[in-house]
C-alpha cells in the first residue's frame, strides 16, 4: 500500500511516546481531498506497515489478478491481522490499483460487482414478499 507516513494529529496535550497518539498512522487522501485518520486506525496493525510499498504495486503486473506479479504482496496479506479492514478500506474508497487486503484491483471489482448483484437480487425478494 503506498501510503504517506504522517504522524496523527495531536490534541492540545503533547501526547506521551509509545501512546497510539504518538503512533505514527499513515493517512491517506480521501476522495474529496482531505485526510482521514479515523478510518485508518487499523494501519497501526498492519503486516505491511514499514514495507517498501512498490510491493504492493508490482510493476510487471496488468492487475488482472496476476498472481505471480502480485504473490509476494498477497502473503504479506495473507499473515496480517487486519487484512479484512484493510480491503473495506480499498473497496470503500474504490482504490483502482495495487493489491490491498489481499486482492488486487481486478479482483476487488469482482468482489464489488458479487456484492451489487447479491443486493439487488436481496431487494428483489423482498420486494416479491411485499407484494404478495
Amino acid at each position: 500500500m503506498p501510503l504517506i507516513t504522517a504522524t496523527a494529529p495531536s490534541s492540545a496535550q503533547t501526547p506521551s511516546p509509545g501512546s497510539a497518539a504518538a503512533d505514527p498512522v499513515r493517512v491517506v487522501g480521501d476522495q474529496h481531498g482531505g485526510l482521514s485518520t479515523d478510518l485508518l486506525a487499523w494501519q497501526r496493525h498492519a503486516a505491511c506497515r514499514g514495507l517498501e510499498a512498490g510491493i504492493f504495486y508490482p510493476p510487471d503486473s496488468d492487475d488482472a489478478g496476476d498472481d505471480d506479479a502480485a504473490y509476494e504482496a498477497k502473503a504479506v496479506c495473507a499473515a496480517c491481522a487486519v487484512s479484512g479492514e484493510c480491503l473495506e478500506y480499498a473497496i470503500a474508497v474504490r482504490e483502482k490499483e495495487g493489491v490491498w487486503g489481499g486482492q488486487t484491483a481486478a479482483e476487488r471489482v469482482r468482489i464489488i460487482r458479487r456484492r451489487r448483484r447479491a443486493a439487488a437480487r436481496a431487494r428483489n425478494a423482498q420486494a416479491a414478499a411485499t407484494t404478495s
